[in-house]
């Protein structure tokens, strides 16, 4: 992960050790499935008629399809000093966050569990607040108390 600090003009490197995610079978189906489509789309476009068979080879040969996902898809800059990675990781239905501590550079990133729905806008200590989808597909500004991890 590398960052610009906004202070001079220091840039900070630091390298994380989170856990990666494993990619499913079905995704990786998925990914070589659509390669195929936009493959034997190109070909009827300009006019060539391959088999599905010799499509299918070309999608393997050149998709690379990696074991497992890149662990962050989304971070957030708190008011409090923190920077707040999403990953793809689920726990008990809920969403796994890593918060960072920027003025620590050696500490570990600490593992928060987040409501799915919740969209995270900034966290204060032990607070965050977002914007959550109710059933009714009606968004609320809700904050919530962060809880000491289970032990």
């Amino acid at each position: 992960m590398f960052e610009i600090l906004a202070v001079g003009d220091t840039a900070w490197h630091r390298r994380l050790g989170l856990p990666a995610v494993p990619l499913t079978a079905e995704d990786a189906e998925r990914a070589i499935q659509d390669t195929v489509e936009r493959l034997r789309q190109a070909a009827l476009d300009g006019g060539h008629v391959l088999t599905m068979a010799r499509l299918r080879q070309t999608a393997e040969r050149a998709v690379h399809v990696p074991s497992h996902l890149p662990v962050v898809t989304r971070a957030v800059a708190t008011g409090s000093g923190e920077v707040w990675l999403q990953t793809s990781e689920t726990e008990d239905g809920l969403s796994v966050w890593y918060a960072i501590e920027r003025r620590q550079r050696t500490a570990e990133p600490r593992r928060v569990l987040v409501p799915g729905p919740f969209e995270l806008m900034d966290a204060f200590g032990s607070h965050i607040w977002g914007l959550f989808e109710e059933d009714s597909g009606v968004t609320v500004v809700l904050g919530l108390r962060l809880v000491p991890p289970r032990s």
